[in-house]
């Protein structure tokens, strides 16, 4: 059945709001997407430095004007389903407004470490008929907080940003590369697999790794962010893709996860254990869980090239068939239908 859908997010390419906006249109639902930051930036003063500041001491005020305009759009677009993504800067009587005078179905979508609950959520969560997280784990919390009802929704592949149709290769650029920001267990993962094997060919991309504190890798990384087919491409020309989950995430996966599959590369993954159920190690990707494991694992990877390239074509199979943003709607879809009203 389809139906009328508003998020409520941000906007902008390679946001999680856009690839779910993108795969409702893509089901013939109609949607639309509201920028809630854009609507508090435009009552902000002065301009870009009063939102700035608004990001460390919000003002009731702005947020007030912004909340009545969103309001406003609600009762204008009547959505069947109001979805409100992690950043969404939704009052608690914007949604009891919204509740009070449209028959809509409204969720809320985690999609951050729980330490960075906001209490926009936390102060709406009995207003709202689901909420879905990326993480498993924080279901249970989530309705003890005062959820309704729960679902666990995790993170999945856009193919219009990334994919690229995973194919054995005999030549690469990189031997290892890693995609995104420093972080001080992004670093430990690199230096074990520098100091334990030399000649290594890296690719470093993304920022702040001028804070790295070893410096060999300080001097390979490049500042610039990668996205989109860039990030592609870099995964393509390399044998092992790396991907550090924040310590912050488990026992959950991030984007990159899927990133790296869609993408078409071979992922050697820090322990996810809410998805090692689902991509099964030497199956559709590699694990490790500490720094002997990462150097046993890459050991295993170099050993076993030819395997490597049939399991980096078996886990992006496996994508296509159960983890896209089309699977994932479809999902949400069926989880609101059945939530208590």
């Amino acid at each position: 059945m389809l139906s009328r859908i508003l998020i409520a997010g941000e906007t902008g390419n390679h946001c999680l709001e856009m690839s779910y906006y993108k795969a409702f249109l893509d089901a013939g639902h109609d949607v639309k997407l509201y920028d809630t930051k854009k609507a508090v930036q435009k009552y902000a003063r002065p301009g870009k430095l009063g939102y700035k500041l608004h990001q460390f001491f919000p003002v009731e005020a702005w947020l007030r004007k912004a909340n009545k305009e969103f309001t406003e759009e609600v009762k204008a677009f009547k959505p069947d389903i109001l979805i409100a993504f992690t950043g969404a800067e939704i009052l608690p009587g914007s949604f009891a407004y919204i509740k009070s005078i449209l028959p809509v179905r409204i969720a809320w979508y985690w999609a951050d470490p729980l330490p960075n609950l906001t209490h926009y959520i936390h102060q709406s969560l009995t207003l709202a008929d689901l909420v879905a997280s990326y993480s498993r784990s924080s279901l249970e919390v989530f309705s003890q907080m005062g959820a309704r009802s729960t679902c666990w929704l995790p993170f999945a592949a856009d193919t219009d940003a990334h994919f690229v149709q995973a194919a054995p290769r005999e030549k690469y650029a990189y031997d290892i590369s890693f995609i995104g920001s420093w972080r001080p267990e992004r670093e430990e993962a690199l230096r074990t697999i520098f100091e334990n094997f030399p000649g290594l060919r890296f690719k470093i991309s993304g920022p702040y790794w001028n804070r790295c504190g070893f410096s060999p890798i300080r001097r390979l990384a490049s500042a610039k962010p990668v996205y989109g087919k860039m990030f592609a491409a870099i995964v393509q020309e390399s044998f092992l893709n790396l991907n550090v989950i924040d310590r912050s995430n488990f026992p959950s996966v991030n984007m990159r996860f899927f990133e790296i599959l869609a993408s078409g590369g071979l992922e050697l993954c820090s322990a996810g254990p809410e998805m090692e159920d689902v991509f099964i190690d030497r199956e559709h990707l590699l694990y490790f869980d500490s720094p002997d494991s990462l150097v046993a694992t890459v050991k295993y990877a170099f050993a076993n090239k030819e395997k490597i390239e049939t399991i980096k074509i078996a886990g992006q199979q496996l994508l296509k068939e159960k983890h896209l943003y089309s699977h994932r709607v479809a999902s949400l879809q069926a989880v609101l239908a059945n939530a208590v009203s």
